[in-house]
């Protein structure tokens, strides 16, 4: 489906007589020689349009894309990189979305939108889909295709991204179809499955546990004494007991010596064992700190979302759900690779309400964006350490901001600190190690403050095998990150608001 293109953009484009005119916003725009055409009107002496490749191949979309994005960052025109990212790979409604803001810019006038035009800020064919008959619409395959561009794993190796995308995908669409079955019962003919109807109630472990093994005993005895009485005879039973009961008795007395006992239902000493037993079970069971469900939420950057650099070996998060699956208890990938402090917000959103611990590893983008002060000449010491106070300062903010926005979800919270990288340079290593000990400064005070625990992952990463690359964790990193998640899980004591510092070195 082509997207609305206001009536002002569709006069100004054609006003500007372009080499190849507009027509399908979506293919027309997608290599961005028309794009640059369009800006080469506005500042004809600062782009050469010789520099620009009139091609559909990939490699020259992301050559002229590269170069706008160079322009508009020179010029400091606040164009939104999602328009240019989703015009790039075609998506439905990027390329409209684009000609408007430039239009907005370089005209200072405001185009006139249609409200009852829905614009999908995913730039997905959703609205779309809604306009059709439910025997028109996509099926979940196509829906994936349309909406989940070739062009986007090719420069986006991350996979973990592309399945999240895939997972929003089949969810909308999921949800979708059963909102349709609901709304049209008769349609779909709706009946209530065998599992439903033979829904199971679950153990209620607040009764007394003592009283639900006698229930359980008098239950089996009524079995046993229907079976008995299908026996042929109740008199003969009745004249084998008192020849049975010596028997009973000398076998009792020599398994008590000996230290064993039948499963004989009927015998004192048998109910009073089982049942010892069973009570050791139940309050086992009532136990939170051993049988708890919990659902641990790992947000922040690549540190925990490290799946594209372990191609074909386990990430993070594979290995804690291999770690807690015969515990039952569940874990969710939030982080997402390259984010900063002030995603944090967006992944919190996500949270799911079954949530009981987060753990938060972040900032260290934050730290790659300060690299470049490492460069800038000072005539002193004392000038350099007050450019570190500044960065320090910057980042003291952000990350007082974005613990303040983690805590108000009112679960358990653990954060870690940044791990310093592995630079073939001695000097570049020297540099950096020196400005992650103020950040890792900042998030232990910050953490010491509000009594939540950190995981100090500067001293667990002191192997070169814990790293994939210079700055990224491997498969031995990501183990010893998942022993002390867990470790911080079942030993760290977080109704006391105590701030802790965990580092276990081995996996």
């Amino acid at each position: 489906m082509v997207a609305r293109t206001s009536r002002e953009v569709l006069r100004w484009h054609e006003s500007l007589y372009l080499t190849y005119p507009i027509i399908v916003p979506r293919w027309d725009l997608a290599n961005g020689f028309t794009y640059a055409e369009i800006l080469h009107v506005y500042f004809p002496n600062e782009i050469n349009m010789l520099n620009f490749l009139n091609g559909r191949s990939l490699n020259c979309r992301l050559l002229n894309w590269a170069m706008i994005k160079q322009f508009l960052k020179k010029k400091n025109l606040p164009i939104n990189h999602e328009y240019i990212d989703a015009t790039l790979h075609r998506k439905d409604g990027g390329a409209e979305g684009l000609l408007e803001q430039t239009y907005e810019l370089l005209t200072n006038k405001k185009p006139f939108l249609d409200t009852s035009y829905e614009r999908n800020t995913q730039f997905t064919d959703h609205i779309y889909e809604q306009t059709l008959d439910y025997f028109q619409r996509s099926h979940t395959s196509k829906s994936i295709k349309n909406n989940l561009k070739i062009s986007e794993l090719i420069t986006d190796p991350s996979y973990a991204h592309q399945a999240k995308k895939n997972e929003y995908i089949r969810d909308q669409l999921k949800n979708e179809r059963q909102k349709l079955r609901l709304d049209n019962p008769q349609r779909f003919d709706i009946k209530p499955s065998l599992a439903i109807r033979c829904l199971r109630k679950p153990l209620q472990l607040e009764i007394n546990p003592q009283d639900w093994y006698t229930k359980s005993f008098v239950s089996r005895s009524r079995s046993a004494t229907s079976v008995s009485n299908k026996m042929p005879s109740t008199k003969q039973a009745s004249r084998q007991i008192s020849a049975d009961r010596s028997k009973q008795n000398s076998k009792l007395q020599f398994q008590r010596e000996k230290g064993t006992i039948d499963a004989n239902e009927n015998d004192t000493y048998y109910k009073e064992i089982i049942l010892e037993r069973k009570n050791e079970c139940i309050s086992n069971a009532n136990d939170s700190s051993s049988f708890a469900m919990r659902h641990l939420i790992l947000l922040g950057d690549s540190i925990l979302d490290n799946g594209s650099y372990v191609r074909g070996q386990p990430a993070v998060i594979d290995q804690l759900k291999t770690k807690i699956k015969d515990q039952g208890w569940k874990a969710t990938l939030l982080a997402v690779d390259g984010n900063v402090l002030s995603h944090i917000a967006d992944q919190i959103k996500r949270v799911p309400d079954d949530a009981t611990h987060l753990f938060i590893s972040i900032g260290g983008n934050n730290a790659l964006s300060y690299m470049h002060h490492l460069q800038q000449s000072v005539g002193s010491v004392g000038e350099a350490l007050l450019i570190l106070h500044k960065i320090k300062a910057n980042f003291e903010k952000d990350y007082r901001e974005m613990l303040k926005q983690v805590t108000s979800l009112k679960r358990p919270v653990t954060t870690c600190t940044i791990y310093n990288p592995r630079f073939p340079g001695s000097h570049e290593q020297t540099m950096c190690e020196t400005g992650l000990s103020a950040l890792n400064d900042v998030i232990v005070t910050e953490s010491t403050k509000l009594g939540i625990p950190v995981i100090d992952l500067k001293t667990i990463f002191n192997d070169p095998k814990d790293y994939a690359n210079a700055i990224e964790p491997g498969v031995q990193g990501g183990a010893k990150i998942v022993e002390n998640i867990l470790f911080v899980v079942n030993h760290h004591r977080f109704h006391e608001n105590i701030c802790s510092i965990y580092a276990k070195t081995k996996p």
